[in-house]
């Protein structure tokens, strides 16, 4: 599947087409990065790579058995995703992710793999000055909601038959709802876009009830063009809040959390492609001493705009 991105990306970035204005700029739905997207009102179909790392540190706590150390998980997914537009104002996201999950020991590697929970978001444009030509201020808000629906696996075992994780299993095995803010201002070439979301979490059948979640992002961001192309660099902030997980109507410990991250993000706009990649740094890891701390993140994509 890498190799086949691998190649699709690299045919349409050898060509060439004339670069598309941006009257306005909305950031993505999802608590998964996509960057900055364009407010074209143009419907997006695209295939994404991410990577991320997690280092466990060396505790009791990390060890599945008496000479089986965890040392660290590795997370790759494959997103096929769509913005839609069923009418104006109205906007559409699908995210349909593939994830291979695996988790370095030092008595074995682990890995896990399948689809994962499906994503859907509706958005309403709340407010929209981005055609506006009379000034140099342009201004877009949109309000929504959305659900994840559990389609992935979230009873996985390692060779020992132990089970793995819930959150490092493929799925959660419960829907979750959630609330989307998304405001972008923007003067001239200099843009700001923020994007909040509440994520209500709920309970699987193993009784086990994920924590609430909410997820902030601010981004500021630069649109320039050429005769041939255009290209929107970004640079920003991301904020994650968990709170601590039930079982059995019992907290759970060494559970929730604060995750503070640095995102520096490249979109190259070709005609009706659109490339993008990022990478995230974490700045500042609230969470608990034998949970596993991020390392980094990191992604590339390519997408197309097409007609209804």
């Amino acid at each position: 599947m890498k190799t086949a991105f691998s190649s699709f990306l690299l045919f349409f970035t050898l060509l060439s087409f004339r670069a598309m204005a941006c009257d306005i700029c909305g950031c993505a739905a999802g608590s998964s990065y996509l960057g900055v997207l364009p407010q074209f009102d143009q419907n997006l179909f695209g295939l994404r790579l991410q990577y991320s790392q997690a280092l466990h540190p060396s505790t009791n706590f990390n060890t599945n058995d008496v000479n089986s150390q965890v040392l660290e998980d590795r997370f790759y997914t494959t997103e096929a995703w769509m913005r839609y537009y069923p009418a104006k104002r109205w906007q559409l996201f699908v995210h349909l992710p593939y994830a291979v999950h695996q988790r370095v020991e030092t008595n074995r590697v682990t890995s896990i793999e399948g689809v994962g929970d499906i994503r859907l978001d509706l958005n309403y444009t709340l407010l929209d000055y981005g055609d506006s030509i009379t000034t140099s201020w342009k201004n877009l808000l949109l309000l929504g909601g959305g659900v994840q629906l559990p389609t992935g696996k979230y009873q996985q075992r390692d060779d020992t038959r132990l089970m793995l994780p819930a959150l490092f299993q493929i799925g959660r095995g419960t829907f979750h709802y959630n609330l989307n803010l998304i405001h972008t201002l923007r003067y001239r070439t200099w843009g700001l876009n923020t994007n909040l979301r509440y994520t209500f979490r709920g309970e699987n059948e193993l009784s086990y009830a994920f924590g609430d979640q909410f997820s902030g992002a601010v981004s500021l961001f630069y649109w320039g063009e050429t005769s041939s192309f255009a290209y929107l660099p970004s640079l920003g902030i991301t904020l994650d809040h968990f709170a601590q997980d039930y079982q059995y109507d019992a907290l759970k410990p060494y559970t929730g959390g604060t995750l503070m991250h640095f995102t520096a993000g490249a979109d190259l706009y070709v005609q009706r492609l659109l490339l993008t990649t990022f990478v995230q740094i974490p700045l500042v890891q609230d969470i608990p001493s034998v949970q596993p701390a991020t390392n980094f993140n990191a992604g590339i994509g390519v997408s197309m705009f097409f007609e209804k």
